[in-house]
């Protein structure tokens, strides 16, 4: 999505938390290889459609940088942590182990 090719892609996985099916991607059923043909289809003949899953494409991929993402693991870590009630630094997690 970020370079700017129309993406055309199974409902699996991150998909399924980012693409939206003829606004920024074709999104297909898994396994189904017609489908796809016909994703890939509308994709090269629909020069409209091709732009519009470009453009938006672009515009969504740039909330998913490197830094984002870490950013969210570091939230999802910190959380368990404080459900957990592990009160423990990092520091003192790493001291305890090594």
């Amino acid at each position: 999505m970020a370079a700017g090719v129309p993406s055309v892609i199974t409902r699996t996985g991150i998909a399924l938390d980012l693409a939206r099916d003829r606004e920024n991607a074709i999104v297909v059923p898994y396994g189904d290889s017609e489908a796809i043909y016909r994703g890939i289809r509308d994709v090269l003949e629909e020069h409209e459609l091709r732009a519009t899953i470009i453009r938006n494409g672009r515009r969504d991929a740039q909330g998913f940088t490197a830094r984002a993402m870490i950013d969210g693991l570091e939230s999802i870590y910190e959380s368990a942590l404080r459900k957990t009630s592990l009160t423990a630094t990092t520091e003192e997690r790493y001291a305890a182990h090594g």
